[in-house]
């Protein structure tokens, strides 16, 4: 079995007119049996990302894409083989022995959750307070009559129009 580093491949995609995502690269390597995680890094004029597949086979096959574009005249391809790092490290175990806690980032932190949970407390007294103007105002609006509506039932509306009809009819015929 081909170790992990033969089976990746690192994609640069350089001339971007459209955007390229893990989506476009799923659409692009899933026929040449890629696996499911792609890695994809934004880096402004470029895109740069690391596609495992399944066998070594895979990865032949999918380097014929070296040197074309996704798309009519742009978004080029450049494939290399995957640089396996020396340092055993994962990147977010990198960082965190880059960045150290300071104690007074952590008075820091413990001050701004404070100031964060004051400012939801404001919030909410301000929606509250909002609310309460709101229903104040509703009930000190002037009351307006309205114009007095009479019902008549259907069938005496009915019977009306049909005395007028007929009215109508005799004054014809006379």
């Amino acid at each position: 079995m081909a170790s992990d580093a033969d089976r990746v491949l690192r994609i640069t995609v350089s001339h971007l007119v459209y955007p390229v995502d893990e989506y476009l690269l799923h659409q692009l390597f899933d026929g040449y049996r890629a696996e499911r995680k792609i890695e994809v890094r934004q880096m402004g004029t470029h895109v740069e990302a690391s596609v495992p597949f399944q066998t070594r086979a895979a990865v032949e096959h999918a380097w014929n894409l070296n040197g074309r574009a996704i798309y009519d005249g742009c978004c080029w391809l450049d494939i290399q083989w995957e640089q396996q790092s020396n340092n055993s490290m994962t990147p977010v175990t990198y960082l965190s022995t880059i960045i150290t806690v300071t104690p007074q980032w952590k008075e820091d932190i413990k001050e701004l959750r404070a100031i964060m949970q004051d400012l939801a407390a404001l919030l909410q007294e301000l929606a509250k307070e909002k609310e309460e103007e709101a229903a104040t105002g509703l009930a000190m609006m002037p009351t307006v009559d309205m114009p007095s509506i009479q019902l008549i039932p259907p069938a005496a509306c009915m019977v009306e129009h049909e005395v007028a009809v007929q009215q109508k009819n005799r004054d014809e015929y006379d």
